[in-house]
């Protein structure tokens, strides 16, 4: 299974929000019914979690959740800029140039 497979059938995405599909081995029941990630590190706007051993930004976890693997040499965009806006809807896979692009101070 490769971790996109995982994200895919271990979690769901209810308005913008990441959350467990169900209860499996390790995951307290207590935390169900609310999203998971948290803001840390350098990453301070950026939700984040650790997913299958491997720590994942919340909105790169929801668009593979949604759409599938992300492209090597892609990278997840905020269109409206917003990176606590997480709804499928403001999120566009681009390539790395592209993505800077967009990023580039005018």
């Amino acid at each position: 299974m490769t971790h996109s497979e995982f994200i895919q059938q271990n979690y769901l995405v209810c308005d913008g929000q990441l959350y467990h599909k169900e209860w499996r081995q390790g995951v307290p029941k207590r935390l169900l019914d609310k999203p998971i990630g948290s803001y840390c590190g350098n990453l301070k706007k950026y939700k984040i979690a650790g997913i299958w051993g491997k720590n994942v930004l919340i909105h790169r976890a929801i668009w593979i959740a949604l759409k599938g693997p992300i492209p090597e040499g892609h990278q997840i965009h905020h269109k409206d800029g917003n990176p606590v806006n997480n709804d499928i809807n403001n999120l566009e896979c681009l390539s790395t140039k592209a993505h800077a692009d967009k990023h580039k101070k005018h």
